[in-house]
C-alpha cells in the first residue's frame, strides 16, 4: 500500500490527524448532551482527560492500521468543528464509519462533505470492500448524511450507547466498493 494521506481537503473543510493541542476544542464541543446523546461510545459529561485519552488512542490505532480518525476543521480558520473516522475490521476489508460535529455546525452540510471525503479515502486509499455505519433511530439528520454520502439501508444493528446506558436497535447503512465506483467514478 502506498503512503496514506494524513490530511483530506474538501471545499470548506480540512480533515487531519488529531493533535494533542486539539483536546480543549474537542472537550468544548463534546461536553454537550445534545451531541453526546447520539454517540455510542462517548461518556457524558465529557472531560479534558477524555479528549487527551481519545487523541492518544486514535494515534496508536492509526499507527497500527486499525482506525483512521480525522478531526474536522474549517479550511479558512482551522477551527475544530467535529470528527470523522473509519474503524477497520480485522479482515482489513470493511470499515465502520462514525462521526460527530459540534452543535453550532449542524445543518450546514459539513458532515456530508466530510463523509464523502472519508468514504473516498476508505475506498481509494485503504482499498476497502465495504463501508458501513449505523445511527440512533431518533437522529434522523444522521441518517440523511449517510444517504447523501451514498450509503444504502442494510439492516439493523444493536448498539450499546454508553451515555444513555442502553442498547438500541439502530438502522445500518452500507456501501460496497463496487457501488461506490459506479456512483463516483462515472
Amino acid at each position: 500500500m502506498t503512503e496514506l494521506p494524513e490530511e483530506l481537503e474538501t471545499e470548506r473543510l480540512r480533515l487531519r490527524r488529531h493533535r494533542p493541542s486539539d483536546a480543549g476544542e474537542i472537550t468544548h464541543l463534546l461536553d454537550d448532551w445534545e451531541v453526546v446523546r447520539w454517540l455510542s461510545d462517548v461518556p457524558f459529561p465529557y472531560r479534558f482527560a477524555d479528549a487527551e485519552d481519545w487523541i492518544r488512542t486514535a494515534e496508536k490505532r492509526w499507527i497500527a492500521g486499525r482506525e483512521y480518525q480525522f478531526v474536522a476543521t474549517l479550511a479558512d480558520s482551522g477551527a475544530v468543528i467535529g470528527h470523522m473516522g473509519l474503524a477497520i475490521a480485522t479482515n482489513g476489508r470493511v470499515g465502520s464509519f462514525g462521526y460527530w460535529f459540534g452543535r453550532r455546525y449542524w445543518g450546514q452540510g459539513f458532515a456530508t462533505e466530510a463523509a464523502q471525503a472519508v468514504i473516498a479515502f476508505g475506498f481509494l486509499d485503504l482499498r476497502l470492500e465495504r463501508i458501513q455505519a449505523a445511527y440512533h433511530p431518533d437522529n434522523g439528520p444522521s441518517g440523511h448524511v449517510l444517504v447523501k454520502a451514498g450509503l444504502m439501508t442494510d439492516g439493523i444493528k444493536t448498539i450499546e450507547f454508553k451515555a444513555l446506558g442502553q442498547a438500541v436497535p439502530c438502522p445500518l447503512f452500507a456501501l460496497s466498493r463496487q457501488d461506490y465506483l459506479k456512483i463516483y467514478a462515472a
